[in-house]
């Protein structure tokens, strides 16, 4: 049983964690690696039966540090797409490998036509 003031303070805390996650600029992989890192402490605390630390509570503080470092990771790619800094990127990233498969794809088929071609100069039924 918790008391009310804990399940008051500790999303409050969570928030503020936020709010100077943004003013700071916090990299977003840190609270989602915390949060993963107390996914697999629930883990650990089911699996020995741990009765002094609550499994449903350390879940709950997990899941607080995903949320955070998702909203994050959307801020971080909303600001980066007005400026235009990652549609130029993506649409030149996209245009390089398009580039490069069309021309894996002439080269293999250059090679299949000289291959067919050459068999049937020798006389043999290519296929």
């Amino acid at each position: 049983m918790t008391l009310p003031l804990v399940e008051t303070l500790v999303p409050m805390l969570f928030l503020g964690f936020f709010v100077a996650s943004l003013l700071f600029g916090v990299d977003s992989r840190f609270p989602i690696a915390a949060g993963l890192g107390l996914i697999v402490l629930v883990a650990v605390i089911m699996a020995f039966n741990i009765v002094s630390i609550s499994a449903e509570a350390v879940a709950v503080y997990a899941y607080y540090f995903l949320v955070i470092g998702v909203v994050l990771q959307l801020i971080r790619h909303i600001r980066k797409s007005e400026r235009g800094i990652l549609p130029v990127d993506r649409l030149k990233r996209v245009e390089a490998m398009r580039d490069s498969c069309k021309s894996w794809i002439r080269r293999i088929f250059s090679l299949l036509v000289e291959g067919l071609k050459s068999k049937r100069r020798e006389g043999r039924n290519p296929l």
